[in-house]
């Protein structure tokens, strides 16, 4: 693998009018700086800045000049001293400034950029460039050479964390690119399991929300290349015990119904495992769910009786005791459950 200076260094000529030149409208969504996961509590982000188009809750966000204000210790040093720093920061916040923009027409526009200025990122803007691609609507842009050179950078600076862990990508960002690439069903094993190597010792930095997208892109991963996602097998057992052990530490009403309903999602569509951390998330997130049932919208509750159904395929015992539980404790929601797996029966 070459080194981050290595991997970016640009080709002559530009890039052709097909891969870049197609209209397009992106949603208007931030994100979030590393430094600012790591100052706000977890599960605190407003129900109004959740996007749950799906099982998995999206990444929350906040204003542009927010997420581009890093740390000096995200900052590469130079030896000119920190002036240099200082212009560094400077042109990454411009960087990321140039990625929304862009993002707000087409992710090819993004890719624009990021042709441009791929050289002078760091780890926030990489981060930011995924996450403004997988939002973008472009067909196409995961064949682009850019976008695969993207790729390359972000595996050159996961290895470089991995070796130095001097922040060069921090756990948020991680989750972030890891979700977008699932998102653009890109699953490159080696960027997951560097990612995940990378961020699970980390998770407590993150936001629940964070924390569950990174789950839910391996569970995206599994759905979609099982065979090659076999291979992160090990790094997927450590980030369960990791988000077991964030949920733990969780009283009632601490995360919003959306995050442990992706938990519960996600964790039901990894393939069976009977370890302590998986039943525990599973039981942990549908025994809070079902304490908080009138919080949940009709089509969270159609997604938890999904989850169920899955459970039910993979190991009926523990489907049965779920069920069970539910029925003594909350009668309603066990009546609710019941008609949502009778229709999809129908």
């Amino acid at each position: 693998m070459p080194v981050p200076q290595q991997a970016i260094q640009q080709p002559s000529g530009t890039v052709p009018a097909t891969q870049l030149d197609l209209p397009g409208s992106a949603g208007q969504v931030m994100m979030l700086a590393a430094q600012q996961a790591i100052q706000q509590p977890s599960g605190t982000v407003p129900a109004t800045q959740l996007d749950l188009p799906g099982p998995a809750g999206q990444v929350a966000m906040v204003a542009p000049q927010q997420a581009v204000q890093q740390s000096s210790s995200q900052v590469p040093m130079s030896s000119s001293g920190s002036h240099a720093a200082l212009q560094t920061t400077d042109q990454q916040k411009r960087i990321n400034r140039e990625l929304v923009v862009a993002g707000k027409r087409s992710s090819l526009e993004v890719l624009k950029v990021v042709q441009r200025t791929l050289g002078q990122m760091n780890g926030v803007n990489l981060s930011t460039a995924f996450h403004r691609i997988s939002r973008g609507g472009a067909q196409g842009v995961t064949d682009s050479g850019i976008f695969s050179r993207l790729l390359e950078v972000a595996e050159c600076y996961a290895e470089q964390e991995l070796a130095n862990r001097g922040s060069s990508l921090p756990a948020n960002c991680c989750t972030i690119i890891a979700w977008s690439c699932a998102q653009l069903r890109t699953f490159p094993p080696s960027l997951f399991a560097k990612l995940a190597a990378i961020a699970t010792p980390q998770l407590r930095s993150c936001q629940a929300y964070e924390v569950t997208n990174l789950l839910w892109a391996f569970a995206e991963f599994y759905k979609y290349e099982q065979d090659t996602a076999s291979t992160v097998v090990s790094e997927l057992r450590a980030l369960v015990d990791a988000v077991a052990d964030v949920f733990s530490g969780r009283s009632t009403g601490d995360f919003k119904v959306q995050v442990l309903t992706s938990a519960l999602m996600s964790v039901s569509a990894l393939p069976w495992d009977q370890s302590f951390s998986s039943t525990w998330l599973l039981n942990s997130s549908f025994q809070e769910l079902s304490s908080r049932w009138e919080e949940l919208e009709l089509e969270a509750q159609a997604q938890v009786a999904v989850a169920l159904e899955r459970l039910r395929v993979k190991c009926a015992p523990f489907f049965n005791s779920l069920l069970r539980r539910a029925g003594q404790e909350f009668p309603a929601v066990k009546i609710s459950l019941e008609a949502h797996l009778l229709s999809r029966v129908r």
